[in-house]
Parts: structure tokens; C-alpha cells; sequence
């Protein structure tokens, strides 16, 4: 029984390990910002686990505001979204043309997610329109 147990562990941490952990290639690509919502501050509650041997209340953390960003890809009709702090905001309206990184995560054919890992502006100078 412990055998089992232990394999089907095995199991579950090997499946953590092909979505979550294991290294994939970071891409990059360009799409324009369709919509920008505002993010109120917020807070998180944690709760500490274990043995209660004192007093512990929970800790509150405080979660900055944002803006969230979709951006349409380029050349392809899907979407991500992107979270930005309050002041990278300012320089991003919806219209704007961005570059961002990424990495896809997931199940192949079953469930995928992409996480995006950093947005900034076209740079105009390093366009590739006009070279042929």
C-alpha cells in the first residue's frame, strides 16, 4: 500500500513538474493594446499553517494597483492579457503597438496557458517594415 502511495506521489510530482517547472522557450512577439482596465489595490490574506503553540493572527499583505492590458498577437486573432504597474501604465493607451515575452505553459491538447513576462513599446527604429 505505501507502495503505491509513493508511486502515485511520484505521479503528481512529475505532473507538477511537466506544467509548471520545466523549462520551456521564452517568445517574443508584437500586437496592439485593444482594451486597459484599472486594477484597485487590493489585499491578500495568509493564513499560517501548524502548530498554534502562540498567538498568530493572520498576516495582510497589500497588493498594489494596475492596469490590465489585453493585446491582440499580430497576424493571429487571439489575445493575451498583461498586468502593469501603475507608473509603466502611463506610457500604454489602448492603440498603442507593443513587443512582449512570453512562455506558454500547459497540457498539450488539453490546457494550455500563456504567461506573459514583460511588455514595452515598438521601437520604431528597429521596425522591419521597408526592408525587403
Amino acid at each position: 500500500m505505501q507502495l503505491l502511495f509513493a508511486l502515485f506521489m511520484l505521479l503528481v510530482a512529475g505532473s507538477i513538474w511537466l506544467v509548471f517547472l520545466r523549462p520551456v522557450p521564452r517568445l517574443s512577439a508584437k500586437g496592439v493594446i485593444t482594451s486597459k482596465n484599472y486594477k484597485p489595490p487590493g489585499e491578500y490574506t495568509q493564513f499560517h499553517a501548524g502548530d498554534r503553540a502562540g498567538f498568530r493572527q493572520p498576516t495582510r499583505i497589500p497588493i498594489a494597483e494596475g492596469y490590465v492590458v489585453e493585446i491582440e498577437i499580430e497576424d493571429s486573432k487571439a489575445s493575451v492579457i498583461a498586468l502593469l504597474n501603475s507608473t509603466e501604465a502611463q506610457w500604454y493607451e489602448v492603440g498603442t503597438q507593443v513587443e512582449f515575452d512570453y512562455e506558454q505553459r500547459g497540457i498539450p491538447l488539453l490546457w494550455k496557458r500563456v504567461y506573459v513576462l514583460s511588455v514595452r513599446l515598438v521601437d520604431p527604429t528597429n521596425s522591419d517594415q521597408g526592408k525587403k
